[in-house]
């Protein structure tokens, strides 16, 4: 398994791709060692984001925000 804990990018410089390489540097790892990747967000906006790469939400829970945990199978 491939566990992203967070990925993150300056205000400035987001829509300009950078966050899309990164997470495609960790896509390419996990398939080249036969991972599925998983990571979790608590921002509905990052969904669709993540969605494109592949992820599903394979989980949900209610704590004191609602958290979505996401799941990359390997492809």
């Amino acid at each position: 398994m491939t566990y992203l804990w967070f990925i993150g990018v300056e205000p400035d410089e987001q829509n300009k791709g950078i966050g899309g390489k990164l997470l495609l540097e960790l896509i390419e790892y996990s398939m080249k060692h036969n991972r599925p990747v998983y990571s979790e967000t608590s921002t509905t906006k990052n969904l669709p984001w993540y969605e494109k790469f592949g992820f599903n939400v394979y989980n949900e829970q209610d704590l004191s925000y609602h958290l979505y945990f996401l799941k990359r199978d390997i492809k």
